[in-house]
């Protein structure tokens, strides 16, 4: 084989080299474009995360608002228990002081009796 030859040789390796080089990145490019596309829809699903924190936070502040009113209607709830016992008691008292009164004015003949 003369120098000629060898050369033609070696220029057919380099040009199959360089076509497996042209596919090597023909394929790095696809790669490139699907990690392209994957950091997208990264951002996209990070983006929605910090909508749904942001819902999250209004949603904790909400519970926390529905707890306090919960404890204030608790406490409605107890206040207005006592004060109708408290009532209950006044009336009694003023039936009492009623019945006392009539019995008193029946005695003394200052009402008639009631039958």
């Amino acid at each position: 084989m003369n120098d000629s030859e060898k050369l033609d040789l070696i220029m057919k390796r380099l040009d199959v080299i360089d076509n497996g080089m042209e596919v090597i990145n023909n394929g790095m490019e696809v790669i490139n474009n699907g990690m392209d596309a994957i950091n997208n829809s990264m951002n996209a699903i990070n983006n929605e995360m910090k909508q749904f924190e942001v819902i999250n936070s209004r949603l904790d502040v909400l519970e926390y608002k529905q707890e306090l009113i919960h404890k204030k209607l608790d406490n409605l709830v107890f206040d207005t228990k006592v004060l109708e016992r408290e009532l209950k008691k006044d009336i009694k008292l003023l039936q009492d002081a009623q019945e006392t009164l009539i019995t008193v004015l029946v005695h003394k003949e200052i009402l008639p009796a009631f039958q």
